[in-house]
């Protein structure tokens, strides 16, 4: 199956480098896309803008900062890749989605996540259940204020928070599209900016922003359900629930992750990275090694089937990044996940490593305790 194959046509957004940023913030708003090509007076693309890329952006002014100021230059997919490849390379990247083009380099779409989705979605692999593969849920009370949920999913490096109520039951969910829709016009591209959290508007609670109508799995639900469902509404995540209170959460990165683990042909534990392909290779051989020690010793503890290091990016000062790292091990004792942050890369990797092996001992620690006989 080739990629053209599996293209939404009807997801085909484009814009002109003559246009504004806010024409783009208007697509987000009406249309809930997430990225646009960037296309010449030709149909050749030329850019890519992903709602992300405000992040990393100094905008003063987004009625008239044009967009070639803004687009970016991702990798691009050839419409005639084998499907397999495309998701991996889209996987590798740490993007949501890659623009598409033909044999005369002319924009015919955007491979997203949700292409990969029905691409791969009849495998086996997806017999499993969300508590198989579903991260713990990072849960915000309805009364806290947006300021603290834009705070929470940058440092977990998520983007999606379950809302709870005063008896820890999900009354919603607030992502970071629902949080840029609640920011005012001149606000929309400094909400990104660290020094965001002095807007006045982060102190209006998640509950006036936040999606009343989730999508939700009990536990036992099996991975394709949750496919079907996440295709049908086009939702990138889906809360796992038991006796309506948050358990977890199974987003398309985690289903993709599982896809990618059982197509693996060779022995061994399955560890991948995304969103690493800027760095030089003095840098990931340090972090291969951290890595690598990490797998062992937890691995050692409880058999790890796959280990995922996730990367973001924050521009915080100049040229200065901050790294966001995000470590998800999956083990014959369930998901086990960790975050850091911090100048360095490998740093950031070193301390996420840590905590997450810390993480794994305590929960071993944990059931030996419950299990232990009594009078031992």
């Amino acid at each position: 199956m080739k990629v053209k194959d599996v293209l939404d046509k009807h997801s085909l957004y484009t814009l002109k480098p003559e246009d504004c940023v806010i024409d783009f913030i208007s697509l987000i708003e009406q249309k809930r896309v997430h990225e646009a090509l960037v296309v010449n007076e030709k149909g050749e693309l030329i850019g890519f803008v992903h709602y992300r890329i405000l992040a990393q952006k100094s905008v003063q002014d987004p009625t008239q900062t044009k967009i070639e100021t803004v687009m970016i230059h991702p990798p691009k997919i050839n419409e005639n890749e084998d499907v397999e490849n495309a998701i991996e390379f889209l996987f590798k990247t740490g993007f949501r989605a890659l623009p598409v083009v033909n044999d005369k380099e002319k924009a015919v779409g955007i491979f997203s996540v949700f292409d990969a989705l029905r691409a791969v979605k009849n495998c086996s692999v997806f017999e499993k259940t969300a508590e198989e593969i579903m991260s713990p849920a990072v849960v915000i009370h309805k009364d806290e204020d947006i300021g603290k949920a834009r705070v929470m999913m940058r440092e977990k490096n998520i983007s999606r928070l379950p809302v709870v109520d005063d008896e820890d039951k999900l009354v919603g969910e607030i992502t970071v599209l629902d949080l840029l829709k609640a920011v005012q016009p001149k606000e929309r591209i400094s909400w990104y900016s660290m020094a965001a959290e002095k807007l006045t508007m982060m102190n209006t609670p998640v509950s006036s922003v936040m999606n009343t109508t989730p999508l939700t799995a009990e536990k036992r639900t099996k991975i394709k359900e949750i496919i079907d469902k996440m295709l049908e509404i086009r939702k990138r995540g889906c809360i796992v629930v038991e006796n309506n209170e948050p358990l977890g959460v199974v987003t398309v990165r985690d289903i993709l992750e599982l896809w990618l683990t059982s197509k693996k042909k060779e022995s061994g534990i399955y560890i991948q990275y995304s969103g690493l392909e800027e760095e030089d290779d003095f840098v990931m051989d340090t972090v291969d090694r951290i890595v690598s020690d990490t797998v062992e010793k937890i691995h050692s503890i409880y058999p790890v089937e796959y280990f995922h290091v996730h990367v973001k990016r924050y521009r915080k000062s100049g040229e200065r990044k901050l790294f966001s790292v995000r470590c998800r091990v999956m083990t014959s004792k369930g998901v086990f996940i960790s975050h850091a942050q911090a100048w360095d890369l490998r740093d950031a990797v070193d301390e996420a490593t840590d905590k997450l092996e810390k993480i794994v001992i305590k929960h071993k620690e944990k059931l030996e305790t419950t299990h232990k006989p009594r009078g031992a």
